[in-house]
């Protein structure tokens, strides 16, 4: 085929003049080829132009004398008359589009704003509480470089809203416009239906696949072979049709939730070591964000705030303070009134190993039960099999000695009767 580019050419139909004339742009024509008595032949379409893509384009008073083309034109006129009736959209379109896009506005910056605090607070616990490793986390050396880049959390709060808020506005625009407006309202309707019926044979899918599951399987192991193997290559065969159209649906969902989370700095989007490329993060800012937490919390943690007051306490009163008797009497209190907390008091993990310096007497017990203090070890680093023993050791001798008390009151009171 040619085209003629860049001007438009027309053709005139027989007989035409400048008064009265059928005129059409020329579309494409097939390469002219010799008949044979030296005239060339060729085939045209008419009626648009790569300036002017709509149909129907015949101009003139002598265009009615062709039938077709009267058919044309009439019809052409038909649709005119009907693309009248929609065009331009109506002002109620604009007003319902805009509702449906600041109401959605608003469901997100409502969701963003309230969830930003609790999110702030539950990270610091699972920080505190060790759910998210800290301390002994090789991951966690990052966080206490380059503090200066918390500074960026402000403007991206800031500008992180306003952008999400325009993406879901003109999304939320648009689909409201396109399901309102009378000339695409049928395609999206009729999408509509085709994403029913594919939800449908979803659905279908679905519980046959629970009910082979339940029939053909028990865990990971097969109890009927021979049906699990037939479901399997079924499946597969089905899936390999359609996956291409899951691996398009699921680039849309994380479309929409990229829309939904761009302004929520406190959630990862990407797992940790997705999108780093060395030193460089793809999406910095939740990283930024729990740094932030970090550099707040070590000022505000509960055992720095305990420690600075145990500081305070000692520069004021000296050796009045912190003495081996208080501490005696402490554990005493401890032991008798919150057993429970003894837990507490040694870390029981394969990865904790007590540093030089830490104080651990850990004491043991002597033939007869009684409470005689020796050190478990002269190394003050002790192994969890240790402290745990030697904590069983004392708990059973406690118990030891309150059965024998109880046995010694028991004879006491049998000689009294």
């Amino acid at each position: 085929l040619t085209m003629p580019f860049p001007n438009v050419m027309s053709s005139f139909a027989e007989g035409s003049s400048e008064e009265a004339y059928c005129a059409s742009p020329l579309s494409a024509c097939t390469i002219p080829y010799d008949t044979g008595d030296g005239l060339y032949f060729d085939i045209c379409m008419l009626g648009f132009s790569y300036k002017n893509p709509f149909p129907f384009q015949f101009e003139g008073e002598l265009c009615s004398n062709f039938t077709q083309m009267d058919l044309l034109l009439e019809k052409k006129a038909e649709n005119a008359a009907i693309a009248a009736q929609y065009w331009p959209p109506k002002k109620w379109m604009f007003d319902l589009s805009t509702a449906v896009g600041i109401a959605c506005v608003f469901l997100v910056g409502v969701s963003t704003i309230s969830s930003t605090i609790p999110s702030m607070i539950i990270t610091t616990l699972k920080f505190r509480s060790g759910e998210i490793a800290s301390l002994r986390d090789p991951y966690f050396k990052k966080y206490r470089q380059d503090l200066l880049k918390t500074s960026f959390l402000l403007g991206a709060a800031i500008w992180g809203s306003i952008i999400s808020s325009g993406i879901v506005f003109c999304v939320a625009y648009l689909i409201a416009f396109l399901l309102s407006f009378e000339v695409t309202r049928s395609y999206i309707l009729s999408f509509v239906s085709l994403l029913i019926g594919i939800t449908v044979t979803l659905i279908v899918k679905i519980i046959v696949s629970k009910f082979l599951t339940k029939y053909s399987f028990v865990g990971f192991y097969r109890k009927r072979p021979l049906v699990a193997n037939i479901a399997s290559l079924c499946f597969e065969c089905w899936h390999l049709a359609l996956t291409s159209s899951y691996i398009i649906l699921r680039v849309v969902k994380l479309f929409f939730i990229i829309i939904v989370y761009v302004g929520r700095f406190d959630t990862p989007m990407l797992a940790r070591g997705v999108g780093e490329i060395g030193a460089v993060k793809l999406d910095a800012f939740p990283f930024i964000f729990k740094q932030d937490l970090l550099a707040i919390d070590a000022h505000r943690h509960p055992y720095i705030e305990r420690l600075g007051m145990m500081y305070m306490m000692k520069l004021k009163h000296g050796d009045k303070f912190a003495k081996k008797t208080g501490s005696i009497w402490r554990l005493l209190f401890v032991y008798a009134l919150f057993p429970w907390l003894r837990q507490y008091r040694i870390l029981n993990n394969e990865n904790d190993e007590l540093q030089d310096g830490d104080n651990l007497e850990l004491f043991e017990l002597d033939g007869d039960g009684d409470g005689v203090e020796t050190p478990l070890c002269k190394n003050p680093i002790a192994t969890d099999v240790e402290v745990n023993m030697s904590l069983f050791r004392v708990e059973i001798a406690a118990l030891n000695n309150k059965i024998k008390r109880l046995k010694e009151v028991n004879k006491n009171l049998k000689h009294r009767r």
